[in-house]
């Protein structure tokens, strides 16, 4: 759909280049002639071109550069602009900063028992979730990204980050976590041989931690995880080129920074992950207390 100020120009275009009356332009162009001899006051022109800049400068930070109206729209009310998510919509329409949304997959049919719908998490700790995300740097050679997430509260723990990740080095990094942001009481995983290693099982037995394996061939049952994965190609793994492993390492743990500590994420409520995993330290373990409907909380929502 054409904006109407999209339309206005192209009426005095027409009218500029073939000489024909207000009236046949409109008519031509569709606009409505009270319409096109409306015009903004300076001070709304002006007001227009400020957020303009604003809205330019956000869309242009590293980490934002993939951002949609409603999350500019968040971060500018950040800013203490009163704003209203249609008037960011249209300003940046107008400007094409839109970012075109990734094509959506068809929801599959049926999930087992282990899936996230089927055996949801009801408090911060309750379900931890992990996968790997495959990349490569830029003299071809591949690496590891080990992705783990909170399920209820959607905080990304530090990723792995490596060339070869295998049931030793998963057993390692879950190791060197857990004293720091508590042990989860159920890990949800697909079925990778580095997650369903007899040494892995058997740790994890022995710290009281149960598993949940997905159905075979069934990603949509560990949704949280690649939504998550999906989030971070997206907005990092594809405008990015790294030359080192190091230099990876960094620019991703900087990112999951960024992630957890500033991006607002629709599943909790509007909130950044860790304002919601903080909120519910000592809370009531329940959604109400992140402010989320009833149910929402099950949906992998970005």
């Amino acid at each position: 759909m054409v904006s109407p100020e999209r339309r206005r120009r192209a009426v005095e275009l027409v009218m500029r280049e073939y000489g024909v009356s207000e009236r046949w332009a409109c008519k031509l162009i569709g606009q409505h002639r009270s319409t096109q001899r409306r015009t903004l006051n300076q001070r709304r022109i002006a007001e227009r071109a400020e957020l303009l800049e604003v809205i330019r400068e956000l869309c242009g930070q590293k980490n934002k550069r993939r951002y949609g109206y409603r999350r500019i729209t968040s971060e500018l009310r950040k800013l203490g602009c009163v704003v209203n998510s249609k008037r960011v919509r249209s300003i940046m329409r107008e400007d094409n900063l839109i970012v075109r949304p990734r094509k959506k997959r068809r929801k599959a049919k049926g999930v087992s028992a282990n899936s996230c719908v089927r055996r949801r998490a009801e408090h911060v700790n309750h379900v931890w979730t992990y996968d790997f995300v495959k990349h490569k740097t830029a003299d071809g050679s591949d690496y590891r990204i080990l992705n783990i997430v909170d399920e209820f509260s959607r905080y990304s723990m530090p990723p792995l980050v490596a060339r070869s990740i295998g049931a030793e080095a998963v057993i390692e990094h879950l190791a060197k976590l857990m004293p720091i942001y508590g042990s989860p009481g159920l890990l949800r995983s697909d079925n990778g041989p580095e997650f369903v290693a007899e040494a892995v099982q058997r740790w994890l037995a022995s710290i009281s931690v149960g598993t949940a394996y997905i159905q075979p061939g069934s990603p949509w049952e560990n949704a949280y995880v690649e939504s998550f994965n999906d989030k971070m190609r997206d907005e990092l793994l594809n405008s990015e080129l790294f030359f080192t492993l190091k230099e990876a390492d960094t620019v991703i743990q900087d990112w999951i920074e960024h992630y957890n500590t500033d991006r607002p994420h629709s599943g909790v409520g509007g909130r950044t992950p860790a304002a919601a995993r903080a909120a519910l330290q000592g809370s009531p373990r329940s959604s109400h207390a992140l402010g989320v409907p009833e149910g929402l909380h099950a949906q992998a929502l970005s």
